[in-house]
């Protein structure tokens, strides 16, 4: 199915949902380590569904193009049928590349620097840049992953307005020490993503240490939480219970997949606040009588 045609002006940026397919086994292993292998997967499953659906119906990215740029390449087949689930209108919105790292060193990077290692996730984030490139001109690109599946449109399209608007990188740093979306100028090379160290609590410092290294300005957002692990999906879920409808709209499918993996919590729920209001309303009375009474 071809994809729908750009809006009358063409693109005016580039957004690269990176993920990997869901496999039990290899997907959310951290998750999986406490809700079982074939659970993390259909958790993984549903988070990108949510995103893909939402993102590609979001008006305020109406002229931004959608990659979703995927791992392993094989899985091609089976992304495709992943995204056909969600209907002909998603479908069309998102353009598939799979992640594959450069045959040759970006034009970029013609010094004799060493080679970025074919498994080296900077590789292939600089490629996907790339990518992005050749299909958009130099627009802005935003940098997303699978495991903030709440991200607002609304945040991601600011992100992308303030990176051309002022020329900088923008970059929302998550609570673990990665980070859950950047957004790169057009004057960014790609070699930003090189000398960043992944998967660890260095990872946020260490890419904003690249980018500034190129002589590109940082802004610095607000921190976000991955859900990454079973004490991380189970509080994101009691964030949705107790007062968040907006998590539960904007994931409808991981929430109730969650809601499966840890049904206690929302028959829980009514109990709970009506403690809660009983102990509030009894405080207000204690601080407000009179003494006599």
């Amino acid at each position: 199915m071809d994809m729908a045609p750009p809006p009358e002006g063409g693109w005016t940026a580039s957004l690269l949902l990176v993920t990997k397919f869901p496999v039990p086994g290899s997907s959310k292993t951290r998750l999986a380590r406490g809700v079982g292998a074939d659970a993390a997967a259909s958790v993984a499953r549903e988070m990108l569904r949510d995103l893909l659906h939402r993102l590609a119906l979001d008006e305020r990215l109406a002229a931004v193009h959608l990659i979703l740029y995927f791992a392993p390449a094989e899985r091609e087949r089976d992304m495709r049928a992943l995204i056909e689930t969600l209907g002909e209108t998603v479908q069309r919105r998102w353009d598939l590349v799979p992640m594959r790292p450069p045959e040759e060193e970006p034009a970029e990077q013609k010094t004799k620097t060493e080679r970025l290692r074919s498994s080296d996730l900077g590789s292939l984030l600089a490629n996907g840049l790339l990518q992005a490139r050749e299909r958009c001109g130099r627009e802005p690109t935003l940098f997303i992953g699978m495991d903030t599946p709440h991200l607002d449109g609304g945040w991601l399209a600011d992100a992308l307005s303030d990176s051309r608007d002022e020329g900088c990188a923008v970059i929302h740093p998550s609570t673990d020490g990665g980070y859950v979306c950047l957004a790169l100028p057009p004057s960014a090379p790609s070699i930003v993503f090189h000398n960043v160290r992944w998967s660890c609590e260095e990872t946020f410092e260490t890419q904003v240490a690249a980018i500034r290294a190129q002589g590109v300005d940082v802004s610095i957002g607000e921190a976000e939480t991955d859900i990454d692990d079973e004490d991380d999906l189970r509080a994101w879920y009691i964030r949705a219970c107790a007062r968040q409808a907006s998590l539960r709209e904007r994931c409808p499918r991981t929430f109730q997949l969650a809601q499966a993996l840890f049904p206690g919590r929302s028959r829980l729920r009514a109990p709970l606040l009506a403690v809660l209001v009983g102990v509030l309303a009894w405080l207000v009375w204690v601080a407000t009588r009179r003494p006599d009474e």
